[in-house]
């Protein structure tokens, strides 16, 4: 709550009619939404591409229902620059292994 936001875990919750101890919520507190960009350091900022911050934003939601699927994820521009063949290779990789 303290990254995505209390009005989207309150909006999950409600979508979804999910009860919540009322006496739960005065110990989280109320956060307002905070951007991606807030957790770039010198260290990460050479892998925090606006693709990339635009990745974790779609995956890391509350509702399932709005997050991207494995598929629209792979699809991502983030991962625009990866030959399409090693796409493939990874993609039959990961089939064999559940197989």
């Amino acid at each position: 709550m303290k990254v995505l936001g209390t009005a989207k875990f309150d909006a999950y919750l409600a979508a979804y009619n999910i009860p919540f101890e009322s006496d739960i919520e005065d110990l989280l507190g109320t956060y307002p939404p905070r951007h991606w960009s807030r957790f770039v350091t010198a260290e990460n900022a050479h892998l925090a591409s606006a693709d990339a911050l635009d990745l974790v934003d779609r995956l890391l939601r509350f509702d399932p229902r709005e997050r991207a699927t494995a598929k629209e994820a792979t699809l991502h521009a983030y991962f625009g620059t990866v030959d399409p063949r090693e796409r493939a290779t990874a993609k039959e990789a990961t089939l064999h292994a559940y197989f």
